[in-house]
C-alpha cells in the first residue's frame, strides 16, 4: 500500500516533470516561431538555383516610384525581407544597411517591408541610415511569393538571376558577406 504522503511526493514529482517538459516544448516552439533556422539552400517551392520571381512595389522612400526585381543585371542581389514591429528586423537592419554601403554597388540590395505602416517603416529605415530602396508588401504578396516563412529573412540572388539560398532570422555580417561570396561563384 502506498502511504498517502508517498504518494503526494509522487504527485509533485509528476506534475514537476510534467511542467517542465510543457516549458521545453514551448520554448522549442517559440524558437521555431521565431523565424530563426539555419542558414542553407531556399526551401521547397523555391528551389536551389530556380530564377528569382520579379516584382514591382510602390516605394517607401519616394512615394510615386517602384521598387523592383526584373532581369539580372550581373551582380548579386540580396532581397532583404523586414517589418518595424519584427524585434530581430530592428536588430538586423543595422547590419544591411552598414553592409550595403561597404559594397556599394558591387552588390544590389532591395527591401520588402511587410504588412507595415507607412510611417513606422520610415521611422526604422531613416533611423538605420539605409540607403537601398524598400517597397511596401502591405499585402505579403511577394512574401508569397518568396515563401518567406519568417521575418526578417534574406534572399541571395546571384548575378544570373538564379536564388542561391536564403536565412530566415537575424543575420550578421559574416553570415551575410558568405553569402554574398557564394553567389558570386
Amino acid at each position: 500500500m502506498w502511504s498517502s504522503g508517498l504518494r503526494a511526493r509522487l504527485g509533485v514529482r509528476h506534475l514537476v516533470v510534467g511542467a517542465l517538459a510543457l516549458i521545453v516544448v514551448a520554448v522549442a516552439t517559440l524558437a521555431l516561431l521565431s523565424g530563426r533556422s539555419p542558414s542553407g539552400p531556399a526551401p521547397e517551392g523555391r528551389s536551389l538555383g530556380a530564377q528569382a520571381p520579379g516584382f514591382s512595389l510602390a516605394s517607401l522612400q519616394s512615394p510615386g516610384s517602384t521598387v523592383a526585381l526584373g532581369s539580372p543585371d550581373g551582380r548579386v542581389t540580396v532581397i532583404t525581407f523586414f517589418a518595424s514591429w519584427c524585434t530581430d528586423c530592428r536588430k538586423d537592419i543595422g547590419v544591411l544597411a552598414d553592409t550595403s554601403r561597404h559594397l556599394g554597388r558591387t552588390v544590389r540590395f532591395v527591401g520588402v517591408d511587410v504588412a507595415d505602416t507607412r510611417s513606422a517603416a520610415l521611422t526604422l529605415v531613416r533611423s538605420a541610415h539605409l540607403d537601398y530602396p524598400v517597397g511596401v508588401d502591405p499585402e505579403r504578396k511577394v512574401s508569397i511569393l518568396y515563401q518567406i516563412p519568417g521575418l526578417p529573412s534574406a534572399v541571395f540572388v546571384n548575378g544570373t538571376g538564379h536564388v542561391v539560398g536564403d536565412v530566415v532570422g537575424a543575420i550578421t555580417k559574416q553570415e551575410l558577406m558568405s553569402w554574398v561570396q557564394r553567389a558570386e561563384a
